[in-house]
C-alpha cells in the first residue's frame, strides 16, 4: 500500500483504504426496468437552461467486441515540447455527484467550472471515470445530466462501474453471473460472459446515449483487477487507465495541505522517473476537491517548476485520448 506521500504507479496499486470506502453489495443480477432519463442540463446548469429532450436509451444487440471501438494503440504520443515539458491529465473517479446543480451544491459541476475557468489555464480537459448505474451517482436524473454536461464541455468519459452498487469491486463482479444488460429479454453473448462484462456492456450503452460517443477507457475500483477482469477489458476493447499520482483526496479526511504535499511528492517521483506524461487521481464527489481544485492545479505547476519542468494541461479531448491510448497500464 502506498504511503500518504508516495506516487502510485501501475505496478503497485494502493489498497482499498486509500479511497476511504468499501463497496456495497450488488443489488441482484437482473436489473429492474429503469426510469426514463431526464433532459440533459446545459453547461450553464446552474441557471436551469436545458437542451431538447433526450431520446429513449437504445439497446445494444451486438457482442462486446462487435459493438466496441477499435482497440487503442500503445505508441508514445507526440511530445508537445522539449525535455522540460510535462503533460498532466487530471482524472476524476466515483462520480458524478447527484446533488441539485444549484448554488454550487453539485461538486461535479463545480469541478467542471473550475477546469473551464481558473488562474492556471483556461479550458483544461480531463477524464472522468463515472458510475453509470450506481444509486446516488449516474443512476439519478441529475447524475445522468452531469455525464452529458461533462461530455458537452469536451471532457473524456470513461467507465468506473456499471453496477447497481456503489463502487463495486470489478473482481467480485467478474465472479458474478451475467444478466440481461441490454434489456432485450434474452440472455445471450451480447450480455457478456459474467457480471462485470454485463456491467461494461450496460455502462457503455449509457455513456453512448448520454455523451454521444463510445467509452474507450476503464478504471477498476481501488485499482484492483485479476485475470478475469483483464479478460473482460480485452473482450470489450476497453483500455485500463490507472494513475501516476494519487492526490489522496479520498483517503480519510485529508487537509488541503495534505493534498498539496501528496502532489509535490508525487510530481517529484514522476520527474525522477523521467515521465513525460502524468495522470493525477482526484474524486469529483469530494467537496474539498471541488472547492480547492484551482489551488491543486496551481501546485501541480509549482511542484514541477521547482524541479525545472513546465506543466502543460491538455486543451482538447483528442490530446487526452492520445496520451491515454499511449499508456501501457494493462
Amino acid at each position: 500500500m502506498c504511503s500518504a506521500l508516495t506516487v502510485c504507479l501501475p505496478q503497485g496499486m494502493p489498497a482499498a483504504e486509500r479511497h476511504g470506502h468499501r463497496p456495497q453489495g450488488e443489488l441482484g443480477g437482473q436489473v429492474a426496468a429503469e426510469r426514463p432519463l431526464p433532459s440533459v442540463l446545459n453547461a450553464s446548469a446552474s441557471v436551469g437552461e436545458k437542451k431538447s429532450p433526450t431520446p429513449q436509451e437504445p439497446s445494444i444487440q451486438k457482442t462486446g467486441s462487435e459493438s466496441a471501438i477499435s482497440e487503442p494503440g500503445t505508441a508514445a504520443p507526440p511530445s508537445l515540447g522539449g525535455d522540460d515539458v510535462i503533460e498532466v491529465i487530471v482524472s476524476f473517479d466515483d462520480g458524478p455527484h447527484a446533488d441539485p446543480p444549484i448554488y454550487g451544491k453539485n461538486y461535479t459541476q463545480k469541478v467542471s467550472q473550475t477546469l473551464k475557468s481558473n488562474i492556471v489555464k483556461k479550458d483544461i480537459k480531463a477524464v472522468f471515470f463515472v458510475q453509470t448505474h450506481a444509486p446516488g451517482r449516474g443512476a439519478t436524473p441529475t447524475g445522468s445530466s452531469m455525464i452529458a454536461m461533462l461530455a458537452k464541455e469536451g471532457h473524456v468519459i470513461g467507465i468506473h462501474t456499471g453496477s447497481t452498487a456503489d463502487h463495486a469491486s470489478h473482481c467480485a463482479r467478474a465472479a458474478a453471473r451475467r444478466y440481461d444488460a441490454n434489456r432485450n429479454g434474452v440472455l445471450d453473448a451480447a450480455d457478456g460472459a459474467n457480471g462485470l462484462e454485463s456491467d461494461m456492456v450496460r455502462a457503455r450503452a449509457r455513456i453512448q446515449w448520454l455523451a454521444g460517443s463510445q467509452a474507450c477507457y476503464v478504471r477498476p475500483t481501488y485499482g484492483e483487477r485479476n485475470a478475469a477482469v483483464s479478460a473482460v477489458y480485452r473482450r470489450q476493447r476497453l483500455k485500463m487507465i490507472l494513475w501516476d499520482i494519487d492526490s489522496g483526496d479520498n483517503a480519510g479526511s485529508p487537509s488541503v495541505d495534505d493534498i498539496n504535499m501528496n502532489i509535490h511528492e508525487g510530481m517529484r517521483r514522476c520527474i525522477a522517473a523521467g515521465k513525460r506524461q502524468v495522470v493525477v487521481l482526484f474524486h469529483d464527489i469530494n467537496s474539498t476537491t471541488a472547492s480547492n481544485l484551482e489551488e491543486y492545479l496551481g501546485n501541480i505547476c509549482i511542484a514541477a517548476r521547482k524541479l525545472g519542468k513546465t506543466v502543460v494541461f491538455p486543451s482538447t479531448a483528442e490530446r487526452v485520448r492520445q496520451i491515454l491510448d499511449a499508456r501501457s497500464d494493462q
